[in-house]
């Protein structure tokens, strides 16, 4: 049995409402090596009310240890003036150095212990795993999800997972495999008239988006998008903290456009999705994309694709592959609210055309697996190609 120490000091695994993708993205990986026979030990954060470790599967336990080491804190300091900001950088940038060398020492007395084949970072970890794992001899993957890594630990790693290159210096260009995020090949369409009962939603056709507020995925836009569609339209919101439309929705008098849902399990996910028509990622790159190009491998889309809806997606590089190479949506002018809402319309009224790039959706999106990272991940072949 090959033994996998899996490194994501930056999310809590399982989620707990916080960090969903990054969370999403641990377990889930973790889960398709344990299907391969690997015995996995990941290194995760712990939050409040968690336990330090847990065995949450026959093949995969974890250890959870405060970004505090001792206490739960957050990531950034916050402050009032532009001086003190400054000096909360500095010592926030200091005790994180501290931090990360006291991990890359509990790191190296845990392979030193144990007889593991192979390790896996997350780019955030910045040589937590890399550095230990090439002093004592042990492959290294690391998995570059943004931008915010070491060229220490791109040099150490004996291979480098990313969505695009572009983000990768290139003197580690011959290191890089092509991945993509991926959704569970169990993760499929189901019967949603309980949600469609429970908020009314029998008869209105429904854009059903998954996500969180954050700036880049663009959920503040569904209000301008709302505005420009015809009545009997519904947007049903699944995610942390879009409560905060709300508010703004209604002094736009389009409250009444909207459902939101809050958290839910990701397991009960299927649901929300199967009781849409239609799926929308509405991204707008941030100015650090507009720099490097948009380097993220979107889960919702690949999650709308496994329950066969059809999608109206931002047309940037990543994106723009996934649904104009596999016929699955339309693409719209990132930021431009008018292109989304017209798209919206147009799949809205095909019905024909609406089913069939949600079928074409469902039967590629077993391309995108999860299964198929882990397989990369085991193939320690660097001239083995894979990706786009």
């Amino acid at each position: 049995m090959r033994k996998v120490l899996y490194i994501a000091p930056d999310v809590p695994v399982p989620h707990t409402g916080e960090f969903l993708g990054g969370s999403t993205h641990v377990l889930k990986v973790a889960e398709s090596l344990a299907r391969r026979g690997c015995e996995v030990f990941i290194i995760s954060r712990r939050m409040r009310g968690q336990r330090k470790y847990e065995q949450i599967s026959e093949r995969i336990a974890t250890r959870r240890i405060y970004r505090g080491l001792v206490l739960p804190i957050g990531g950034a300091g916050r402050s009032g003036s532009g001086e003190k900001k400054k000096s909360s950088k500095f010592f926030e940038k200091l005790y994180f150095i501290f931090y990360r060398m006291i991990l890359t020492f509990y790191v190296s007395l845990i392979l030193c212990r144990r007889d593991f084949d192979l390790v896996v970072e997350r780019n955030s970890a910045k040589c937590i795993g890399v550095l230990p794992a090439k002093i004592l001899g042990v492959k290294a993957v690391v998995e570059v999800i943004d931008t915010d890594f070491s060229r220490l630990q791109l040099k150490l790693a004996d291979k480098i997972l990313a969505y695009t290159k572009d983000i990768i210096p290139k003197e580690f260009h011959d290191k890089v495999v092509l991945t993509h995020a991926g959704v569970d090949a169990e993760f499929k369409p189901v019967n949603a008239g309980e949600v469609r009962e429970k908020y009314g939603l029998e008869d209105k056709k429904i854009v059903v988006y998954v996500g969180e507020m954050s700036e880049w995925h663009g959920a503040d836009m569904l209000l301008d998008i709302a505005e420009r569609l015809k009545e009997g339209v519904k947007f049903l919101l699944v995610g942390k903290q879009l409560e905060k439309l709300r508010g703004d929705a209604e002094e736009r008098g389009v409250a009444d456009k909207f459902v939101f849902v809050g958290f839910v399990k990701h397991e009960e996910m299927p649901e929300f999705i199967s009781a849409a028509d239609v799926g929308i990622a509405p991204y707008k790159p941030s100015e650090e994309m507009k720099k490097h190009g948009f380097y993220f491998s979107p889960i919702k889309i690949f999650e709308y694709m496994a329950c066969g809806k059809a999608i109206v997606a931002s047309d940037l590089e990543i994106i723009r592959d996934i649904i104009s190479a596999n016929k699955c949506g339309l693409l719209a002018e990132p930021g431009n609210a008018e292109d989304f809402a017209s798209k919206i319309e147009v799949l809205l009224r095909d019905e024909n055309m609406c089913e069939r790039m949600g079928e074409n959706g469902r039967k590629a999106v077993l391309k995108y697996t999860w299964d198929s990272v882990a397989d990369i991940i085991l193939n320690m072949k660097s001239e083995a190609k894979y990706g786009n």
